[in-house]
């Protein structure tokens, strides 16, 4: 069974870098010191040390690191929030870092060279902000490495920015997303669930939630979303994933799990005719005859010259050995007429093997009515007349001869008449 192909999920929103807290270091303007420039093997930083709105900040610490981390400099601020730092080192880029009781750790490069001075004014966060702020950078390295497609880097960086912050939503919407992409279902359910919790309003989180259900092959949730953002078309796509699913067990032999998803995707969409097709097929593989019939009636309403369901009725109704077996068989036959000389030929070669000489010359007889011609229809009559009328198997068996003188069974054929 051939799968439908899958409509277009509606986009959810792409995922975008957020803006950090603030601006950490201003721009290093001239010295304040008017006193004297540095020596010629020194270099000097003078550094203010503020909050993000401006307020001093004194007794901050501050480090200045070499490449191999050995300390050059260190020094606190003074109640102004200010401090000088001379010291001797070669030109080149060095690492400062701030801390302050009630801040959240600084850290920046600066580049010196001996014989200068700069001044740098640091702006330092809240620990809450400034916990939000790293979050905030390892969510942004997360967006830029999601949309390079480098899944498995995107998907630690927003771990990491979960980490940092639990409480940050565009970090959850990333990750789920990750996930989602990476196919891990379970675990973007999981996070696209905390995304809507901490942002309820964000039709995003919704959206994405739909997309991750449907893969999921989690129907009734899928089904839920797509009512609540009042897409039809979201609707018909869950019906069709569903089928879909169906198909794959279809394919796989397994019948009863077939049967849970058409019947989805029929409650979903009850003219989704595919989906009736698969619930008569897999029915008549069970042996559910009424529910095979059901499915064909249900498709010759939605199309009163649908192919599988006239095929399905006949089967039904042949299985059932119902009065009106036969004249489903032509009105199928009428639509199809290969696919229906195939079946009923069957028919009667099965009742032929069972014993029910009756019911397979009645078929035959049918079959031979629409095509005179048939030699294996021809064949097999002769075949059951031979055990009972002579003359009837002789005028068969020769029709069988003369029409197909090259078919394998010619010489059987030629064999029962010699004993005729």
């Amino acid at each position: 069974m051939l799968r439908l192909s899958m409509p277009s999920a509606a986009p959810f929103p792409a995922l975008v870098a957020l803006l950090l807290a603030c601006v950490l270091v201003a721009t290093p303007g001239a010295a304040r010191d008017k006193k004297k420039q540095p020596k010629d093997d020194e270099t000097r930083l003078l550094a203010q040390v503020t909050s993000d709105k401006g307020e001093v900040i004194d007794k901050a610490s501050v480090t200045v690191s070499n490449a191999d981390g050995t300390v050059v400099a260190e020094g606190a601020t003074d109640r102004k929030g200010e401090l000088q730092l001379d010291f001797a080192a070669p030109s080149g880029t060095y690492a400062v870092s701030i801390e302050a009781e009630g801040w959240a750790p600084f850290d920046a490069e600066l580049a010196f060279e001996p014989g200068t001075a700069q001044e740098v004014t640091f702006r330092l966060l809240d620990e809450e902000a400034g916990r939000r702020s790293a979050a905030v950078e390892q969510y942004n390295a997360g967006v830029e490495a999601h949309q390079a497609q480098d899944f498995a880097s995107a998907k630690e960086r927003f771990r990491e920015a979960i980490t940092i912050d639990p409480t940050l939503p565009q970090a959850h919407l990333g990750l789920a997303d990750v996930l989602l992409q990476m196919e891990e279902y379970e675990a973007a359910i999981e996070e696209i669930e905390t995304f809507r919790e901490l942002a309820p309003e964000e039709e995003a989180g919704a959206r994405m939630a739909y997309e991750i259900y449907r893969r999921a092959g989690r129907s009734d949730e899928a089904q839920a979303l797509a009512e609540e953002l009042g897409e039809e078309s979201l609707t018909k796509d869950v019906a069709v994933h569903a089928y879909n699913q169906g198909a794959v067990a279809t394919q796989k032999g397994e019948w009863a799990e077939a049967l849970q998803h058409f019947d989805k995707a029929v409650s979903i969409d009850p003219e989704l005719e595919p989906a009736w097709v698969g619930i008569a097929s897999a029915a008549y593989n069970v042996n559910q005859v009424e529910r095979t019939l059901e499915a064909a009636n249900q498709l010759l309403a939605l199309d009163p010259q649908s192919e599988s369901g006239l095929r399905f009725r006949f089967l039904a109704l042949d299985t059932q050995r119902a009065p009106d077996a036969l004249a489903a068989w032509d009105a199928y036959y009428a639509v199809q007429s290969d696919d229906a000389s195939s079946l009923l030929h069957k028919r009667a070669d099965l009742d032929f093997r069972s014993g029910r000489n009756e019911s397979a010359i009645t078929a035959l007889k049918t079959l031979l009515g629409k095509e005179p011609d048939n030699p294996r229809a021809h064949y097999l009559i002769g075949l059951i007349y031979s055990q009972s009328d002579p003359t009837q198997a002789k005028t068969h068996l020769q029709r069988f001869i003369d029409l197909a003188p090259d078919d394998p069974e010619v010489g059987a054929a030629r064999e029962i008449l010699a004993y005729l």
